[in-house]
């Protein structure tokens, strides 16, 4: 793997995961499909690989939306409620 592709795939975990990574060693894969997107002022990677239920790069992207959408709604934000008396 080029020495950008690990410093971009360290970058992202850093981002992600607010935590620093070591690139031990790289291996080849089947297939792995992988894009960029703009959100507002960051550049966002993301990697799915061709493993059921994906099968072409239209299924890696439905497989990202539905991962990215599920994470979305895991997350409840806590209620705060006062009660006037």
């Amino acid at each position: 793997m080029p020495h950008k592709k690990i410093t971009q795939l360290k970058d992202t975990i850093r981002a992600t995961h607010g935590c620093e990574s070591l690139h031990v060693e790289s291996v080849p894969v089947e297939e792995i499909f992988e894009w960029s997107y703009r959100d507002g002022d960051q550049t966002k990677s993301i990697a799915v690989l061709e493993v059921p239920p994906v099968e072409s790069p239209q299924s890696a992207v439905k497989v990202a939306i539905a991962v990215l959408v599920g994470f979305a709604n895991a997350y409840q934000p806590p209620i705060s409620t006062c009660f006037g008396g």
